[in-house]
Parts: structure tokens; sequence; C-alpha cells
């Protein structure tokens, strides 16, 4: 289950001109910590911290970063699903893999996509809601994942 709360209050950063840097710094690594501490819950009482490479991690802050400073907002879900999409629970070789619903993957591309041209107040929204609604959908050896 994804506490849309935590992910919510990131619509709140919203650029009051043209000037993206403020957004373009800060806004990455809000997202990618709160990406980072996405767990699944393991029955029957505990939560379990999915694993990344910090690499990955890294990676995603400084891309996210340009792409907004560059008002490329259309490739988001490039940006997103590429760093989400490398979490994994266990310990080799019994390793799981992040699994997102496939339709809401689609319809978090297609957000993205319409991105082309928009200003960053106009997509923060959107983005965020879409987002959401693709971490509600994924799982973990049949595992729902949560965050928060």
């Amino acid at each position: 289950m994804i506490n849309k709360d935590i992910l919510n209050g990131l619509k709140g950063y919203r650029s009051s001109n043209d000037n993206l840097y403020h957004i373009a710094d800060i806004f990455p690594k809000l997202l990618g910590n709160l990406l980072r501490i996405i767990s699944v819950f393991h029955p029957p009482i505990y939560n379990v911290n999915l694993i990344y490479n910090p690499k990955d991690f890294y990676k995603f802050q400084i891309n996210l970063s340009y792409a907004i400073a560059n008002y490329n907002f259309d490739t988001l879900d490039n940006l997103v699903l590429e760093f989400i999409e490398t979490y994994y629970y266990g310990i080799e070789p019994n390793i799981a893999k992040l699994k997102l619903g496939e339709e809401e993957k689609k319809k978090f591309i297609d957000t993205c996509n319409n991105f082309k041209g928009k200003q960053w107040n106009d997509i923060i929204g959107p983005f965020i809601d879409s987002l959401n609604d693709l971490l509600a959908t994924g799982s973990i050896n049949g595992m729902q994942i949560s965050l928060g």
C-alpha cells in the first residue's frame, strides 16, 4: 500500500517563474529519497526494505535534475522506471525483482509523454498522481510494496 500523502507533498514544489533551478536542484533529491523507502510487507508483522544500487540512485538524481532544468518533462517516465525497476528483494541467487502493473505502467508512460512543451507547474500534479497509481501496483513475489 502506498501512502499517497507522502508523494502528494511533492506537488507543492512549484516554480514561481521560468527559472527551474531550485526545482531541478531539490526535487530529484526529494523524490529519490522517497523512493528509497520503498519496502515490502512480509507477513506476519514486519516490513523489509527493498535494495537498490547506490550508483543507479545517484544517476537517477543527476539525470532527473538535468531533465527538469532543460524542460525535458516527457522523459520523466524513462528516468523513474529505469530507477525503480532496478529494485529487488533477497540475496543471491534468490533475488526477486520489483514488478509493476503493466496497465498502470502504460498509463504512466502516456501521461509523461504528454508533458512535451508544457511548464513545470502544469505537469507536477499529473506526474505525482500517475506515479502514485503506478507504485500502488508494485509487488515482489506477491507481496505488495509500501512506501513509508
